[in-house]
């Protein structure tokens, strides 16, 4: 980005009213808060800002962020499981969806799975059981694919 007056108003304002005020803002919460009552805080893993409370951990298995949730960190996603009615936060988009390729549903502990090959929580569309384990379409699709290649290199 090329620098400009108005890239510098804009940034200048942004500073001043948005996000970054609000870090600041939370700082000094934070110097008084510790001045007086000699408390040490806890910092998020999203913002790196302090917090003396209120710190949620990702609802991600393999995931052991704790984030403040306040609007200057990351976009938390809030998932209320269609079978179980279970309410769970997690720290990012990432954590929450499906991790098979281009998959958007977000999921659950209650309404995922994990495949017992690469680990990761697919959603019920993306996975298959095969001999009482979940193994996930993606995991699949590569065994069946090097089993191919051993079916062609063993032609030769």
């Amino acid at each position: 980005m090329r620098l400009s007056v108005k890239n510098l108003q804009d940034y200048l304002v942004q500073f001043a009213y948005g996000k970054e005020m609000q870090k600041l803002e939370a700082f000094e919460e934070w110097s008084n808060r510790a001045w007086v009552t000699g408390e040490k805080p806890t910092f998020c893993d999203m913002c790196n800002v302090p917090a003396f409370s209120g710190l949620k951990e990702c609802q991600d298995a393999g995931c052991n962020v704790r984030f403040c949730d306040r609007s200057y960190c990351n976009e938390s996603v809030v998932h209320v499981c269609p079978s179980s009615g279970q309410k769970s936060e997690f720290c990012n988009k990432e954590c929450s969806c499906c991790q098979e390729l281009g998959c958007d549903k977000i999921i659950c502990i209650d309404c995922s799975e994990k495949c017992f090959i690469c680990k990761f929580s697919h959603c019920k569309d993306h996975y298959v059981r095969l001999n009482e384990e979940i193994i996930c379409n993606q995991c699949v699709e590569d065994a069946s694919n090097k089993l191919k290649k051993r079916k062609i290199d063993g032609d030769k």
